[in-house]
């Protein structure tokens, strides 16, 4: 996962890692030890690109695989 283009896309639209791991029902820690590793599911992975706004399936495999 190439979490770099996950963090830049939060910060383009001002998403705090608080806000996202509360998105995701997770605890703060466990999206930031996920965020920095890509250890992130499908199940995870199609709910991030549906919180930032990814429609296009070519970009959510791009970012994530």
């Amino acid at each position: 996962m190439l979490t770099l283009e996950v963090k830049a896309i939060m910060t383009l639209k001002e998403y705090t890692q608080e806000y996202m791991a509360k998105r995701l029902d997770m605890a703060t820690n466990t999206f930031n030890r996920k965020l920095n590793t890509g250890d992130f599911g499908l199940d995870d992975a199609k709910k991030i690109a549906e919180i930032l706004e990814i429609e296009d399936p070519v970009d959510i495999k791009r970012i994530f695989f």
